[in-house]
């Protein structure tokens, strides 16, 4: 327990900086000594706050009607599991602006999932649906505290892409579903606009760090 918790120290150590290295200067010296990849990361930070709050104008919609019968869950389920993973993976490789990203998903995601539990009339199947996903993941997570840290980043990216993949499918199934009623009320098109966008930064990104997982996935 003792090795855990050093290594665990450890990571804190090289993730969370010294109060001299985010003093003002040296954030402004940071950012400006590499400007055009800074305003990208920026640019990428911003795309996807949006993208992350997009379910926002749902909220509103399930609040107005007092009712989220209308909407299906499948985006939701698959986001938030989708954000763990991403999130888990993001302490492997010790990305400070990654992990915050992902923590911040995975915060809203679960969110916007137990709001739509909420407003749910029949809410047994989907409280089924997303106990099921904590549970899966939680025992996911534990299996990979016991492996070897290569092994478990390389399971966990794995894993990742697999779960983001699926959920990339939602959407074409979604519109499916709208053209065949002739519905698409429950398509946002932030979501989608913003999904798009976000997409042209995570593979610049995804190159840019060298990362397979991140890059098969997009």
């Amino acid at each position: 327990m003792s090795v855990g918790l050093g290594t665990a120290s450890g990571v804190a150590k090289n993730l969370w900086p010294s109060w001299e290295a985010i003093s003002l200067s040296n954030l402004i010296h940071n950012y400006t000594d590499n400007l055009i990849w800074s305003l990208f990361l920026t640019s990428t930070a911003i795309h996807a706050i949006l993208l992350i709050t997009s379910p926002v104008q749902a909220l509103f919609k399930w609040y107005r009607r007092q009712s989220s019968d209308g909407d299906t869950p499948i985006p939701y389920l698959c986001a938030v599991l989708g954000s763990l993973l991403w999130f888990r993976y993001s302490i492997f490789i010790n990305d400070l602006k990654l992990i915050l990203l992902q923590g911040y998903a995975v915060f809203m995601q679960t969110f916007f999932l137990l709001a739509l539990l909420y407003y749910r009339k029949k809410k047994h199947r989907l409280l089924r649906l997303i106990l099921a996903i904590f549970v899966i993941v939680a025992a996911l997570f534990i299996i990979i505290y016991h492996l070897p840290p290569d092994l478990g980043r390389e399971i966990t990216g794995i894993c990742a892409s697999a779960a983001q993949i699926i959920g990339s499918f939602v959407c074409p199934y979604l519109i499916y579903k709208a053209i065949s009623r002739k519905f698409i009320d429950f398509i946002p098109f932030a979501p989608v606009a913003f999904t798009w966008i976000m997409e042209i930064h995570a593979i610049i990104y995804s190159i840019a760090i060298n990362d397979i997982y991140l890059m098969v996935y997009k």
